[in-house]
């Protein structure tokens, strides 16, 4: 096997784009191709998230090679969510590496800011398991989860990927197509590093999937008179968290009545955690009073919070206002090569 290197590579310029995703990667292809000083390679990988879901197009590779007058060129799309840039790349390799190809054009690109928040947060949930959806994981609350893993299994602490962001802000600042182009300090991103207090307020009752969904919460602030109570056994299941979670808030005895017996707790009664506790509120509507205890929880921390308002009661519909959290569009595109002594 002889040895496989990129001979040119090429971007667009990040941010909100006009121009449709086939445009932005002929764009990027283009470039990667007169950088590598190659008119036309012997096969095209491409690597996009979901094209038709996102810009309504399917049949992705051929289009991006007609785009780019490579018509003739054997195509193929390469997609594992979020990595596919990643998995595209390798591709490429493999074919370059087993003699295949020699040349092998890698373009990846997507773009998203065109939809609403909501919608793009939608379509990247889909790529997630089915069962880990149920529960509401998001991508990024998954990559938190193996971040905080990995920060357990290797010892790495919150420096060690702070200095993750200061080495990113690094590389955008060199580079003049980047949307970020300004450096950071470690110590900025360690002190901006805010937790984000998620409250939930219940009115009249929290029952079943809504009980469960109170032991993740930091804050839950309840109506007097409220009560908690898990029904699972008298359908023939077990809860599908609170047996876990349930014991480190009211005790191993009390939350086997709850599981086993059907026992339920008055939001006027403690419980040993520190980080639940009940309002003063003695009639509804409780959303004000909960909207102020959330504020004063935050402000001691100072920073911003979203009330959680929907604990199965109908009167306490949750509303939400997603940020515009959209990623901006960018393409890559690369030409990887192989070269023989």
């Amino acid at each position: 096997m002889g040895e496989v290197y990129i001979a040119g590579a090429a971007m667009t310029r990040v941010g909100r784009r006009d121009e449709s995703l086939p445009d932005l990667m002929a764009e990027a292809g283009r470039g990667a191709l007169a950088a590598a000083a190659l008119e036309r390679p012997d096969a095209m990988v491409v690597s996009a998230m979901n094209p038709e879901e996102f810009v309504g197009e399917g049949n992705f590779a051929s289009l991006l090679a007609t785009y780019l007058g490579l018509s003739r060129v054997p195509s193929l799309r390469v997609e594992t969510a979020t990595s596919s840039g990643a998995a595209a790349l390798f591709t490429a390799y493999a074919a370059v590496a087993a003699g295949l190809h020699r040349t092998v054009l890698v373009v990846g690109g997507e773009k998203m800011t065109h939809l609403p928040t909501p919608r793009v947060a939608e379509l990247i949930g889909r790529s997630i398991d089915p069962y880990e959806r149920s529960y509401g994981a998001t991508m990024p609350a998954l990559a938190g989860i193996v971040t905080r893993a990995w920060m357990t299994k290797t010892g790495a602490t919150l420096r060690d990927i702070s200095a993750v962001a200061v080495k990113n802000h690094a590389n955008g600042a060199r580079n003049p197509l980047a949307h970020f182009r300004e450096t950071v300090s470690l110590e900025t991103v360690l002190e901006s590093r805010r937790e984000k207090p998620f409250i939930a307020a219940v009115d009249t009752f929290a029952i079943g999937g809504a009980c469960q969904f109170l032991l993740v919460m930091d804050y839950v602030i309840a109506e007097q008179g409220s009560y908690f109570v898990l029904p699972a056994r008298k359908e023939g299941i077990i809860p599908g968290c609170a047996n876990l979670r349930l014991p480190r808030f009211v005790g191993e005895r009390a939350a086997r009545q709850a599981l086993f017996f059907n026992r339920s707790f008055p939001a006027s009664r403690s419980t040993r955690s520190s980080t639940r506790r009940s309002s003063g509120c003695s009639s509804p509507p409780p959303a004000s009073c909960a909207a102020a205890s959330a504020r004063d929880a935050a402000s001691a921390q100072r920073v911003r919070i979203r009330l959680v308002q929907a604990m199965s009661a109908p009167s306490a519909a949750g509303q939400s206002r997603a940020a515009d959290t959209s990623e901006p569009s960018i393409t890559l595109s690369v030409v990887t090569k192989s070269f023989r002594n």
